[in-house]
């Protein structure tokens, strides 16, 4: 499917949340050059644990003003729960724009953040490249997932460029989904390790997918539950004058956790107030 050059604002007049610009699923689809503006949730919404997606392309997108009247959402938001985290392979996000992705409507009983592009739950293996940022509180986000490559993306007066954490990990609230041995496909288990195999050994595809992503042989293997594999590359950032917070990595966490973690940083650019 090629869905292009839509235009759709102002909409989730009667359900709030949850009711995007752009739902999104499927395989092998491409969402170019659309419009979306003034949602109070989500711009774009999909894959996962929503609608699964494998060979997606969305590229010249435009997304603004959303998110501003709820709280922990995306402008382009996906999760990885029952089973999805590792099965969402192949799926690109470049060249789009995010404006204003932000709260604006107040925070009611719980503070928690806003941000341009949001990966939960380990939603893994993503590709985010040459975006631009502009005035979000936070440009990416990234719950646990592994191998998130964000390359040559440009951030203007937002607070934070990275948000990253561990909640895969050991004692962490997403650890039994990843530390789990039942076997099943994605969506009918919650076992992302176990969806994960099932797709390499019992899926009809398991031959095509195993020869396509060999670093699903290995999660269970390799840093299993660690934010592993996830790469910041020649990000450029500035700050606006008056922030009150400006940050290439989330004060959550610090560079040296980080890359205690396998997340990798190479070229990023801080340059002047903007």
């Amino acid at each position: 499917m090629l869905i292009e050059n839509n235009t759709v604002h102002h909409y989730a007049k009667w359900k709030r949340s949850y009711q995007p610009g752009i739902f999104w699923g499927g395989v092998g689809n491409i969402f170019r050059g659309n419009s979306i503006s003034f949602g109070p949730h989500n711009g774009f919404l999909g894959g996962g644990d929503f609608a699964d997606g494998v060979n997606n392309l969305f590229e010249g997108n435009h997304v603004a003003d959303c998110t501003f009247d709820t709280i922990d959402s995306g402008g382009f938001y996906t999760c990885g729960q029952r089973g999805a985290a590792f099965t969402n392979r192949g799926n690109v996000l470049r060249d789009n724009t995010f404006l204003r992705i932000r709260n604006t409507a107040g925070l009611g009983v719980q503070v928690a953040s806003n941000q341009a592009v949001y990966f939960d739950d380990q939603m893994s293996g993503w590709l985010v490249s040459n975006n631009t940022f502009i005035d979000c509180q936070i440009g990416l986000f990234v719950g646990g997932g592994r191998r998130n490559l964000f390359h040559g993306n440009k951030f203007y007066r937002c607070g934070t460029v990275l948000y990253i954490n561990n909640q895969g990990m050991v004692g962490q609230f997403d650890n039994p989904t990843v530390n789990c041995s039942e076997l099943k496909p994605p969506f009918a288990t919650t076992c992302s390790t176990g969806a994960d195999e099932w797709m390499l050994t019992k899926a009809p595809a398991a031959v095509e997918w195993a020869k396509s992503w060999p670093e699903m042989k290995s999660i269970r293997s390799e840093y299993l539950g660690y934010p592993a594999y996830n790469e910041l590359v020649d990000s450029v950032y500035c700050c606006a004058n008056d922030a009150q917070i400006c940050e290439l990595l989330s004060s959550n966490t610090n560079m040296e956790q980080a890359r205690q973690w396998q997340v990798a940083f190479e070229r990023n650019t801080q340059a002047r107030a903007c």
